[in-house]
């Protein structure tokens, strides 16, 4: 088999994939919009009845098959953009043994009149080097490649060699690696303002009265309001709203913090999740060359940390910060819990856990696709 017709066969097996996941995401989408109805009418009609006991179980039972079938639809989006990415992948390699290379970045923002080779050797540019051999997804790779171009000197050549004849092999992975790549354009993130926000100073590491009330004063809270549930006494419910708005409080005088921390790191959830997503793979697979081994190793012993892991713990932490655009949401989640303020809490100890290993990961990143 060539390696036209290679292409040509994985473009279709991923576009049949991608068919077969699109239709079954689209069955549990009316599944999940069939459950909502059966909610509505189970909540009326046991409501209606007086049935208070079959109204609670009906309502639990199926609001949790609503959001396990929001998770399941969820899954199956993600498989059926990962096959249009495969598909596209491979559709775009075949366009470049048909002599096209629009589909690939030149690197004309690399160009550098006076530099003393690359100008002169068109390294970077339309039909250059670069656009021939680049294949990154991310900002980071791309850097790295463009970099190394420029930057020959120290440069283990061999090394290098080695290494993109091993990945070469692994064509399967490798399709894997940037296909996760394009699942978010990681143009957003900014290095030097993720730097920034990685070594700004603690706020919170010392505060050990701010931390114990967040975690006393919600308790108390949700004490209350059980306890306003269970009795019909009015005291219950005038102390619910005296703790309510003193939450809130204590949220608001930490407004200025939440807000610096969600301008900073504002849009980088999802390239972070693809980051975890590009670690994980490296992690999982086996490399036979010095080089790629040497940065696995590397990544392993410089901290007791998984990398994949960590990355996507802190896309898990923003994640608490979408609630910020959404002032119902704020307003409740922060009034019974404090619930910003533990993001914060939350957001230092990463900090604190990971700052020294989090640049490597992302070297690693970049590295591994600049030789893909």
């Amino acid at each position: 088999m060539t390696i036209f017709e290679n292409y040509e066969r994985l473009q279709k097996y991923y576009q049949n994939l991608h068919a077969e996941a699109s239709k079954t995401g689209n069955i549990i989408a009316a599944l999940r919009l069939f459950s909502i109805f059966l909610l509505i009418y189970s909540s009326y009609h046991f409501y209606k009845t007086e049935q208070t006991a079959w109204l609670f179980v009906a309502g639990i039972l199926l609001f949790s098959l609503f959001l396990w079938l929001v998770s399941w639809h969820l899954r199956y989006k993600e498989k059926a953009q990962l096959y249009t990415s495969l598909s596209l992948i491979n559709e775009n390699e075949l366009a470049y043994l048909a002599g096209n290379l629009t589909p690939f970045k030149a690197g004309e923002a690399y160009i550098e009149p006076n530099h003393p080779y690359s100008y002169d050797l068109d390294i970077f540019g339309k039909s250059s080097i670069f656009q021939h051999i680049n294949r990154t997804t991310t900002a980071i790779g791309e850097a790295q490649l463009a970099n190394w171009l420029k930057n020959a000197e120290g440069v283990d050549i061999k090394a290098q060699q080695e290494a993109v004849r091993e990945l070469g092999l692994k064509l399967d992975w490798r399709q894997n690696y940037l296909a996760a790549g394009q699942m978010h354009i990681d143009e957003d993130l900014s290095i030097p303002k993720f730097k920034e926000w990685l070594y700004a100073p603690l706020n919170y590491q010392n505060a050990k009265i701010l931390r114990g009330v967040s975690f006393i004063l919600p308790a108390i809270t949700i004490g209350i309001l059980i306890a306003n549930f269970v009795s019909d006494d009015p005291i219950f419910f005038t102390l619910l709203k005296v703790l309510f708005f003193l939450n809130l409080g204590i949220v608001a005088s930490q407004q200025k913090h939440i807000k610096e921390e969600h301008r900073l790191l504002n849009n980088t959830s999802g390239i972070l999740k693809k980051y975890s997503k590009l670690l994980q793979l490296i992690e999982n697979e086996a490399f036979s060359s010095d080089l790629l081994r040497g940065i696995v190793a590397r990544n392993a012993s410089s901290t007791n940390k998984i990398g994949s892991v960590s990355i996507n713990q802190l896309a898990k932490i923003l994640n608490q910060f979408d609630t910020i655009l959404n002032p119902f949401a704020a307003i409740l989640m922060n009034g019974f819990f404090q619930y910003h303020l533990h993001a914060l809490f939350t957001l230092e100890k990463w900090k604190i856990e990971n700052k020294e290993a989090v640049f490597n990961w992302f070297e690693t990143i970049g590295t591994f696709e600049a030789l893909s």
